[in-house]
């Protein structure tokens, strides 16, 4: 992101680095309530998490009434903010092409500035929240074992504009996702993170079923267990009290953003900070420019990106054109593992990018060489993925596809499924005393990482893609709770 991001986001004090953001009911608000639920769980104070324990997406709706069930973004991101968001996109100059115009007319195409013109995201009636997680320690999770002090906690939402539309060639109305998506990144006190796992506890808790059972304990990150089916409502209840407690206006730290550039090839990204409740927007890191491109280039793996970093960035999209080079497998690695890569030293598209390209080359079927840049996943936490996927499009880290080329389908990438094992990890040593979780403990993680990402799965079958992973974790032990 920018150095005016990271200052705004950090204590004063924190070395000023220039950073792209990443991104990615039982009600018991009353006493007698909290006690209920914790009568009827083993101790909530003792159990274990898993990774949807602190991270949480939305089945992706299919009618008009699952959309409405999905919390108004306009409940988080005032109308003010979102105006003056599109006066900044569609009428900033650094937006514009002649700034950055080169030879070659597909390149040229591809450069168009970004705009928010197009009706239905323009709307924020049509903006939903699709997903959000808890973060102990902005901006490096490599704090929470080197210096606490200096973590930041974070509640971070994801929204994106969502509808039904009249199709009229098979009459009838069809769900659209649009290529859009807004991160809202809300800066909590310091005291405040123990407060938070154990309301994510009692959350955790009520939903333990009579056999004694979390629905959470083994499941690979995903559609949360509980946002679906007949308990849905009194669940989603509990979350948007949770929520509600700890986000407000005045708390929003940034906005980061990524939408579809007019040539529909594209995708752009672009940040800002809250300063004195004001929209300020940042250049991107080691750019003269205020947002990155991402270009399809309207073929296959072509891939770039505009205007080229000045510095390192972990993967040199700009040579996928001509295929992945050694370093670049290897460097995707890096951008997986949450401490060796953090919003410090990573740029938005690199982290945006690294779970379809790696699906896509298979590089997960070989270890060869690769045992110390890989994220070893903790014991006992289930740190990977239940929504593989592999097409260019797909740059949504946690949420939804939109329906542009990726058929509206739920997305949780690699690097945020390693980055809520570790805080999940963190959680139950410094809060649970336990060097182990309650998931999945797979013996031969390489095997397991070869029968993901080893074979070609069709992409259009969504029921394909999550029974696919469910037979590779078949071999893998479920630890559950503590007795």
């Amino acid at each position: 992101m920018t150095k005016g991001y990271v200052n705004r986001l950090l204590p004063w004090g924190i070395a000023a680095a220039t950073i792209t953001f990443l991104l990615a009911c039982k009600h018991y608000g009353e006493k007698g309530q909290t006690d209920s639920i914790v009568a009827n769980t083993s101790s909530s104070d003792l159990l274990l998490f898993d990774v949807n324990d602190t991270a949480f997406l939305w089945p992706v709706p299919t009618n008009e009434d699952e959309i409405a069930n999905l919390w108004p973004a306009s409940d988080y991101y005032p109308q003010d903010y979102y105006d003056k968001l599109q006066d900044f996109v569609n009428s900033d100059d650094r937006f514009r092409t002649d700034r950055y115009r080169e030879s070659g007319d597909e390149v040229e195409r591809n450069r168009k500035f970004l705009t928010l013109s197009v009706p239905e995201a323009a709307d924020l009636t049509n903006w939903r929240v699709s997903s959000f997680r808890f973060d102990p320690c902005f901006p490096d999770l490599n704090l929470l074992q080197s210096n606490p002090a200096a973590c930041i906690p974070q509640i971070r939402l994801v929204a994106q504009p969502i509808r039904m539309r009249f199709n009229s060639r098979i009459n009838r109305h069809i769900l659209q996702v649009l290529d859009f998506t807004a991160h809202l990144a809300y800066n909590l006190p310091k005291d405040v993170v123990e407060t938070i796992v154990n309301e994510l506890a009692l959350i955790k808790a009520s939903q333990i079923g009579e056999d004694g059972q979390s629905p959470t304990d083994g499941v690979p990150l995903g559609i949360h267990p509980s946002l679906g089916g007949p308990q849905a409502k009194d669940f989603q209840g509990q979350l948007k009290q949770f929520v509600d407690r700890h986000v407000s206006l005045e708390r929003l730290a940034g906005i980061a953003l990524m939408g579809v550039g007019t040539s529909r090839n594209n995708w752009v990204f672009v940040a800002h900070t809250i300063e004195n409740g004001e929209l300020v927007l940042q250049n991107v890191r080691n750019t003269e420019s205020p947002r990155i491109m991402l270009s399809t280039l309207g073929s296959g793996a072509r891939m770039g990106v505009f205007p080229d970093p000045q510095g390192p960035s972990l993967v040199p999209l700009k040579d996928l054109r001509d295929g992945l080079s050694d370093r670049d497998r290897n460097q995707l690695h890096v951008v997986q593992h949450p401490v060796k890569a953090t919003v410090l030293n990573t740029d938005c598209i690199s982290c945006h990018v690294e779970s379809s390209i790696t699906i896509r080359e298979r590089i997960l079927a070989s270890y060869t060489g690769l045992e110390d840049q890989r994220y070893r996943i903790p014991e006992g936490v289930t740190g990977y993925t239940k929504h593989m996927r592999e097409d260019n499009w797909n740059v949504v880290n946690f949420g939804f596809t939109g329906s542009t080329q990726a058929r509206n389908q739920p997305s949780a990438s690699i690097r945020v499924a390693h980055e809520v094992a570790l805080v999940a990890a963190y959680i139950n040593q410094r809060y649970r005393n336990s060097t182990v979780g309650p998931g999945l403990f797979c013996p031969n993680e390489e095997l397991t990482w070869q029968c993901l990402y080893s074979e070609t799965i069709d992409q259009r079958d969504f029921q394909g893609i999550m029974r696919h992973v469910d037979i590779c974790l078949s071999a893998c032990q479920l630890l559950g709770q503590p007795q």
